[in-house]
């Protein structure tokens, strides 16, 4: 869960969502026997085809984007981490990456040009 809500902020450009988010799930279920357990497999091949088609981009992806915010923001210790890179720290680098593009996005004004003359024009008309 936490490695799609760190690969849709990375996509979007939003700020990353905080580690350790918990959410209320449900309580474990009680296994299915054998025979439904094949029966609803054989039904749904085709979602599972899918789950899995949409699971290796989401590999993909994933690999991508660690390996862009290594480039752009590790230490040298960082980029010497074993893959998967934990979340704490793929954390940080998402942090950098939405500043260092939220900046660059969003320079400020350095100067501001008024037209006047129709300012001008108004202020100076006599009742």
């Amino acid at each position: 869960m936490e490695d799609s809500l760190n690969l849709l902020t990375y996509t979007f450009g939003w700020p990353p969502v905080a580690p350790g988010l918990t959410l209320k799930t449900a309580p474990p279920r009680s296994p299915q026997p054998a025979e439904m357990a094949r029966y609803i497999r054989e039904q749904s091949h085709l979602d599972v085809d899918l789950y899995d088609f949409g699971r290796q981009v989401f590999v993909q992806r994933y690999a991508a984007m660690q390996e862009h915010l290594l480039r752009r923001h590790a230490t040298p210790y960082q980029a010497r981490l074993q893959r998967p890179v934990p979340p704490p720290v793929i954390y940080d680098w998402l942090e950098k990456d939405y500043r260092q593009n939220f900046s660059q996005q969003n320079r400020p004004v350095v100067a501001l040009r008024y037209r006047l003359t129709r300012l001008k024009t108004i202020l100076t008309r006599r009742p």
